[in-house]
């Protein structure tokens, strides 16, 4: 550190100054990330109470549709999370992923094992692996800062494809 201040961790997840230089403390020693990871978990527990009301908009705007909403899957904890709550409520789900090359064997099981357990109709788009790498390793060796804007710009372009087709 160089600045003559003693080192200093923070009390919950024990990332500290050693690593972050732009980490900061309150008087209990908790770090300014756990400080964000508890407003925003505050954030979720707000949108649980909310849960009723998103759920009848959403089935609100579906109405005269073949669909309320379309949601993507990527087999990780959230989008399996959103799916799950959004059967339970009734809601007409049309899913869909997104297979860049990149997804994980597990992954593509828990989006199955979803999608047909929820029995909720479900699209796999897959890419042209060979060209996306082509554009991702061009990304990489450009320099530039954010190296995921072709995922970004594919995930995006399909999820609204998908929006306008279902």
């Amino acid at each position: 550190m160089g600045d003559g201040t003693e080192p200093q961790t923070c009390i919950r997840c024990v990332m500290g100054t050693m690593c972050d230089d732009d980490i900061t403390f309150d008087e209990k020693g908790i770090c300014n990330h756990c400080r964000a990871a508890d407003a925003r978990a505050n954030q979720h527990r707000v949108d649980q109470q909310n849960l009723p009301w998103i759920i009848d908009g959403i089935k609100r705007r579906g109405r005269g549709r073949r669909f309320d909403c379309v949601i993507g899957l990527s087999g990780g904890v959230d989008s399996s999370y959103a799916l799950h709550v959004l059967a339970q409520h009734n809601v007409r789900v049309f899913a869909y992923t997104v297979d860049n090359g990149w997804n994980t064997q597990i992954a593509d099981e828990n989006i199955m094992r979803l999608v047909e357990g929820l029995k909720v109709p479900f699209h796999r788009y897959t890419i042209h692996r060979e060209a996306f790498r082509s554009l991702q390793r061009a990304f990489i060796l450009s320099g530039v800062p954010n190296i995921e804007i072709p995922s970004d710009h594919l995930i995006t372009s399909i999820a609204w494809r998908v929006a306008r087709e279902h």
